[in-house]
Order: C-alpha cells, then structure tokens, then sequence
C-alpha cells in the first residue's frame, strides 16, 4: 500500500510499503524546505519589519509567514509545492510573485516596491526654505508620513508605491499642496507660496529709518510669522507666506508704523512711511 504524509495540506511524501511483518520504525524524508528571506527596497536596503506571506498557489491558504529583522532578514520552512508570496510593508502590499516552486533549501532576495522620494522646498525665488513641515497623506484620510525640511530645504521620505496628497506648512501656514503617485525613486521640487519682501521704513521726509524693528504679524491668527532690523538704508528683507498679514515697526520700543491686513502674493519692495517727523 501507499502511506501518504500532508504537511500544512500538502503532499510532502508519497511512499509505497510492502508490509510482511511487523515494522518497529520506519523513516519518511519529507518534502519540507527552509527558505531564507532576504528582504528589501529599491536601493538594496534591508525592509525589517516587512511582514511576508507564502500561500499555497491557486487556493490563497497561507503555508506560513513571518516579519524580517532589522537586516531584512526571515527564514521560512515550507512545503515542496508551487506557492505565491506577498509582502506587506506598512499596510501595503509592496510584492506580489506567483508560480514560485520551493523544492530546496535555499536562499531568495525579494526586491520590493519600497521607493525613495527626495523633496526640495523653495520660496517664490527659488531659494531653499528650511524647516517647513511636510505631512503626507493616504487614502484622503490620515497624516502618514511627516518630516521637516533641513538646512537646504531637503527632506526624504521611504514611502511604499501608492498614491499621496502632500501638504507643506510653514510657520503654521499651509503653503503648498500636492498630489502624487510613487513608482520609482523620484525628486521632487516644491515651490512654495513664500515670497522675498523687502520692507523699507522712511520717515516724513523719505529718509531711511534704520534699527527699526519690523514685525510681520498672521491676520488671521495672530502669530509673528517674521521679525527683523532695518538696516542702514532703512530695508530689510523676510520670507512672508502668501496670506493677509499685519504690519508693525518699532524704534527705541515705540510704535512707529502699523498697517492691516496687507495680501502678500509678489516679491517686492514694500515702502513703510513712519511716523517720525
């Protein structure tokens, strides 16, 4: 007769026994392997954490599955079959391969859809612009990724292939949305409604008003956006959000200048006739 072994419902061992008397031990070899998974993204870099899922090709029953360590790493012991596998990252499927015939010990590399995306944050002149905060969302309904821009306007994301809407803030002003749908490595260029103005306080006879103090004030909000001194041609020039603002300047702590409700949308040289007389 034939003694026939399953494992996880697979076949493993299928042997034919002529039995004459009685068998005190009889050994099966089965067709059992170990797999060992390596992991990792579009630059070679290990995914830990990545959870991995081999089903038994065609019926979608999981065999077995795992999560990589912190070198991408995972060992699986499966049945001798054709199976499929999937990896999750993150909450996304980030592999798919089906047909896949496990008839060894042996190793496998799984290259996933894991990108990088490189996004450079400038004003209305191109300049970088540091520490704006940048919120990618998924699915139209929570923040899942968020990072802030460093010292040249750079930030960069690991992101699994899928869809996002991007949103950049800068002192607490959204200055910039987005919407983008990750594939491959890419970089990215964000222009953000920031624009250069050049403030220059005057007294009542257009001379120049040096060492005063410019504050630029949120219209809607209250918050200081940017301050700064004039210099000696009685100019400064700050980053201001494209929104409503309030102006005020100030020399030796007294109120010299006010102005409310001023729309930023152009870079410009913006003239504040004090009162100094």
């Amino acid at each position: 007769f034939y003694l026939e072994t399953r494992w996880n419902t697979v076949v493993v061992n299928r042997t034919e026994i002529d039995v004459f008397e009685n068998i005190e031990e009889f050994q099966l070899y089965l067709d059992i392997y170990y797999v060992d998974f390596h992991i990792i993204d579009s630059k070679d870099e290990p995914l830990s954490g990545s959870t991995l899922y081999v089903h038994k090709n065609g019926n979608g029953r999981i065999l077995e599955s795992g999560i990589t360590d912190g070198n991408g790493d995972l060992t699986l012991r499966l049945p001798g079959t054709i199976v499929e596998m999937t990896v999750f990252w993150d909450e996304v499927q980030v592999y798919y391969e089906s047909g896949y015939m496990v008839n060894a010990n042996t190793e496998k590399e799984i290259e996933t859809r894991v990108y990088y995306i490189q996004v450079h944050t400038v004003d209305k002149t191109q300049a970088s612009v540091a520490d704006s905060r940048i919120y990618l969302i998924t699915n139209n309904t929570s923040i899942k990724y968020r990072d802030i821009t460093d010292s040249e306007g750079i930030a960069t994301f690991r992101l699994p292939a899928q869809s996002y809407d991007m949103e950049v803030y800068w002192k607490n002003v959204m200055v910039h949305e987005d919407s983008f749908t990750i594939d491959q490595d890419t970089e990215i260029t964000s222009v953000l409604n920031i624009y250069q103005v050049t403030y220059v306080a005057v007294d009542s006879r257009s001379n120049p008003v040096f060492s005063a103090q410019v504050v630029i004030f949120n219209n809607q909000t209250g918050e200081i956006i940017n301050t700064g001194i004039t210099s000696l041609d009685g100019s400064k020039t700050m980053r201001v959000p494209g929104i409503s603002v309030d102006i005020f300047a100030y020399t030796r702590g007294i109120g010299i200048y006010e102005e409310y409700d001023s729309l930023v949308s152009e870079n410009i040289n913006k003239t504040l006739e004090c009162d100094i007389f």
